[in-house]
């Protein structure tokens, strides 16, 4: 079982789940998917383990229950991003968006370790699947709204591309050092926004 037993419907039992899932989210990100487990979980929450198994069965389950609250909370970043469309350019949008991932240290962390745990689970492939999805869709939207002409499936697939461009830039060279991550970024940026700016204003390929 991967998804949470129950959910919790009194004020006292939701505030006993925020607080298992900001423990769990901490470890995780902390210390990665091998090292985290509901014992650890029901320590740093400072509950027992039979408390936790009420909601979390396993760590699968908390782990779901994670990358669930990071899909919706992704929604609700698209959803702002979308509102801030009107009063920029694209390129300005864009800056914001990089800027507020790149600096979110703990988001970073939390997304690594989540890339690592989904590839484990059959359910957690599909919210990935979920996740993909909504950000080509929020990518595709934009770039109709700055003018580009391209059909839609290939502003989806184009949104796709960018979203696994932002997985390996943002998440997958943690490895270098500073100075050619630095680099690499600068790097990534400059191909990036050359490939928004051909889909915004050059004709479909």
């Amino acid at each position: 079982m991967v998804q949470p037993r129950k959910t919790p419907k009194q004020a006292r039992a939701k505030q006993r789940v925020a607080d298992i899932l900001t423990a769990a989210e901490t470890l995780l990100a902390n210390e990665g998917y091998d090292n985290f487990s509901t014992n650890r979980v029901a320590k740093d929450a400072d509950i027992n383990i039979a408390s936790l198994y009420q909601y979390f069965p396993n760590k699968e389950s908390l782990v779901y229950a994670i990358n669930r609250k990071m899909l919706d909370e992704v929604i609700e970043g698209c959803q702002r991003y979308e509102s801030l469309m009107p009063n920029m350019g694209w390129q300005q949008l864009f800056d914001v968006m990089d800027n507020e991932l790149i600096t979110d240290t703990h988001h970073v962390k939390l997304v690594r370790a989540l890339d690592y745990a989904i590839y484990t689970n059959e359910d957690l492939m599909a919210m990935e699947l979920e996740h993909e999805q909504r950000i080509a869709a929020f990518y595709a939207k934009a770039f109709s709204f700055y003018g580009s002409k391209w059909p839609e499936s290939s502003l989806l697939n184009s949104g796709r591309l960018i979203y696994k461009m932002n997985n390996i830039s943002y998440y997958d060279l943690g490895h270098l050092n500073e100075r050619d991550l630095e680099e690499s970024m600068k790097l990534y940026k400059q191909h990036l926004y050359s490939l928004i700016e051909r889909i915004i204003s050059q004709p479909k390929p």
